[in-house]
């Protein structure tokens, strides 16, 4: 019974849990692939973006009562 509880709830929370382990996992580990081969290409790209994500979350966070309603 408290598997099956777990597992409903994993499923619930699967969403809130996709977008930050796919948002962050894959340039985490870019980043540290680009800084240990000391890529030039690679690290402005990774620069931008995580520029672009933090502006992102920013403007999330400054509107979230905007975007709720």
């Amino acid at each position: 019974m408290a598997s099956l509880w777990f597992l409903k709830l994993a499923l619930k929370c699967l969403d809130h849990l996709a977008w930050p382990l796919l948002a962050l996992g894959y340039p985490i580990c870019a980043s540290i692939q680009a800084i240990e081969t000391n890529s030039n290409k690679e690290t402005s790209d990774l620069i931008s973006y995580w520029i672009l994500l933090l502006l992102i979350y920013l403007f999330e966070y400054a509107f979230s009562r905007l975007l709720q309603w």
